[in-house]
């Protein structure tokens, strides 16, 4: 967990402050993020591996997957984790008019507040697509759109040291990561157990790569994440 006095860079780097005569020292950060969840396939061994690793993430969860089970949502809180909008229905929102977008994010915000009293701060578009109306809109909702480097899924690759080696691979060098991986799938249509396989593993090469991990319920950590998103925006 990151416990530390920081200051954000202009590009999203956190430098620490030196004692008096110390030199100014750097790190490599990252931010582990779930999309898709909750899920009780899932969900729950994802906590595990994350109470055990002492990794903390940001949950991006789907209103209907919240309301389906509630009690998850409360684990998650539970295990010190920080939730993000993923929208009620998890329909792409590019195209979508202003109000059908402000729909998707209240519904969502509006369930995950009467579960836990949350007020939820970071959104995340279905499949990472959005428009720059889109974003307008999220923003005039108060709405921070944070997005990623990589993702550790990849279709064509099953075996999990395989994932995190290829993961690895293509972040080489940047300092400041945040990672997607799923904790569920609202249609069914993939099966997240290598995601939970690979975990562990990932957590400990990033953990040999020198990375130290986020916590995004901290000063620091939404520090850390509002100056990635400003970094970061790729909508079309």
């Amino acid at each position: 967990m990151l416990v530390l006095s920081a200051t954000i860079l202009v590009a999203g780097a956190f430098q620490l402050h030196p004692g008096a005569g110390q030199p100014v020292s750097t790190t490599r950060y990252v931010l582990l993020t779930f999309d898709d969840g909750p899920d009780p396939r899932y969900t729950p061994q994802v906590l595990s591996v994350l109470r055990q690793q002492g990794a903390k993430a940001v949950f991006f969860v789907v209103g209907k997957q919240v309301e389906a089970h509630p009690e998850l949502l409360r684990d998650i809180l539970a295990g010190g984790h920080t939730l993000g909008n993923h929208t009620f229905t998890h329909a792409s929102i590019n195209g979508k008019t202003p109000g059908e977008v402000l729909e998707e994010v209240r519904r969502t915000d509006s369930i995950v507040a009467e579960i836990t009293g949350e007020n939820l701060r970071w959104f995340r578009p279905p499949r990472g697509f959005y428009t720059e109306r889109n974003y307008l809109t999220l923003q005039q909702a108060g709405k921070v759109v944070v997005m990623w480097d990589a993702g550790l899924e990849k279709e064509r690759i099953k075996e999990p040291a395989a994932l995190v080696d290829y993961l690895t691979f293509r972040v080489k060098g940047k300092d400041n990561l945040v990672l997607l991986l799923h904790d569920g799938d609202p249609d069914n249509s993939h099966d997240r157990t290598t995601t939970v396989e690979a975990l562990p593993l990932l957590i400990d090469e990033l953990r040999r790569l020198g990375y130290s991990f986020v916590d995004p319920s901290s000063v620091e950590g939404q520090e850390f994440i509002s100056s990635y998103a400003v970094t970061h925006q790729r909508y079309k």
